[in-house]
């Protein structure tokens, strides 16, 4: 790999997306901030990473490993990202935001937690375009992904299609396995394994509801009585009577229970980015046939 040069800036984690004092970070977050840092690292100084595949192993090469390493890169930003939406929701909760007004806060907790799972969810689909970018460095791996999504036509670097992006779910992930399974590489395998499988655990499975509620359903208001899921006007066939309901149909998720979803979810999604991480420079040495990056 090249050397770094310390004065260029290629990674950022906030600590926070507020002008507040943020909190001492715990363990957790420090293993979470590290995973973004690194994921940001790998994506760091593409140019002398271009010259470096280019001299190495010829100018076919150049744009798809520019293209992983960028993607893993932004992948890194985005973790980053739900690692301080997590942090600025917890801000809410610490002892010294009290006397806020409470459903306020409450809404901007809600509000951040639900921009934790968003950010973790844009990460997760941006390290599984990596992971198909990474595959499509092998004949065998890329004819799997290539009849799987003819729509893609064979991914083109840096393409703008849509077709050519894949969201992160349980189908394109079972595609990869097959793809990575008939490659020559064990790291590849080992970081296809990684990210699948979050598809089945509950932590997961609970972060996408979250998500899909504000994205696709009908979120709870903060406030007490707002978007009811049902009509509060009751009409009876038989006597021709209305009845008017009184209590909220559509009651807003405890904030804690919130937060604890959006936390599960970030955190096992950033085991499986560093161990995605950790195999990328093996996964391409196997691939490529060439020790390029000193493991």
């Amino acid at each position: 790999m090249t050397e770094e040069s310390p004065s260029t800036t290629i990674a950022l984690v906030p600590p926070s997306l507020v002008p507040l004092a943020p909190l001492p970070p715990t363990d957790r977050e420090t293993y979470i901030s590290d995973t973004a840092m690194e994921l940001q690292k790998t994506g760091g100084r593409p140019d002398s990473t271009g010259a470096f595949v280019f001299f190495h192993l010829g100018p076919e090469w150049v744009d798809r490993i520019t293209e992983i390493m960028g993607r893993v890169g932004s992948a890194g930003e985005q973790l980053a990202i739900a690692l301080a939406t997590n942090r600025d929701a917890r801000r809410w909760t610490a002892p010294d935001a009290s006397g806020m007004d409470v459903q306020f806060a409450t809404m901007a907790v809600r509000a951040q937690a639900e921009m934790t799972a968003m950010w973790t969810l844009s990460a997760a689909h941006g390290l599984a375009n990596a992971l198909v970018r990474l595959l499509l460095l092998d004949a065998d791996a890329a004819k799997v992904l290539t009849d799987a999504r003819p729509n893609a036509k064979g991914f083109p670097p840096f393409s703008e299609d849509q077709a050519a992006w894949v969201s992160f779910e349980p189908t394109i992930m079972k595609v990869a396995r097959r793809a990575a399974a008939a490659s020559p590489s064990p790291a590849v395998v080992v970081a296809a394994r990684a990210l699948s499988s979050l598809f089945g655990d509950k932590r997961w499975d609970d972060l996408l509801d979250l998500r899909n509620v504000g994205f696709h359903r009908w979120r709870p208001q903060t406030v007490d009585g707002g978007t009811p899921k049902a009509s509060s006007v009751t009409i009876s066939a038989t006597s021709r009577s209305i009845s008017v309901g009184v209590g909220p149909s559509n009651v807003a998720p405890d904030i804690e229970t919130t937060l604890k979803i959006a936390e599960a979810g970030l955190d096992i999604f950033a085991k499986a980015a560093r161990t995605f991480d950790e195999c990328i420079h093996a996964a391409i040495n196997e691939l490529s046939g060439k020790e390029l990056f000193q493991i």
